[in-house]
């Protein structure tokens, strides 16, 4: 999923299709050590085989930048918080189902950087 050592990784919330209650603070895009959350990414189980059904994809989601510092280039990852909760970049796709616990430590680990 990330493959080598990223030295950063950029973490940018998007609320979807729902917006934010009144009063409530907004997200922010929030920068952090890109090997540990590579880990977390990494950590998670791969997608299960056939036919899945999914609950409603509200569009929420994470993307997340991972910067690597001898190229100067990014990976992106896409974190999908409703829906199917896959995991998908170029190096291929995991899943993220609610009450893995590697799955856990990932969200709750987005959350405390972006307040999302």
């Amino acid at each position: 999923m990330v493959p080598g050592h990223p030295a950063t990784v950029l973490v940018c919330p998007y609320p979807g299709y729902n917006p934010p209650a009144p009063g409530s603070p907004a997200p922010k895009s929030a920068r952090t050590d890109g090997a540990a959350l590579a880990r977390l990414v990494n950590a998670l189980p791969e997608p299960p085989g056939g036919t899945m059904n999914c609950g409603a994809d509200t569009g929420e989601r994470d993307v997340l930048y991972f910067v690597y510092a001898a190229t100067g280039r990014a990976l992106q990852v896409v974190v999908e918080r409703t829906g199917c909760h896959g995991v998908a970049s170029a190096f291929g796709r995991r899943w993220s189902p609610p009450g893995d616990p590697a799955a856990m430590r990932l969200t709750d680990r987005l959350r405390a950087l972006t307040g999302a």
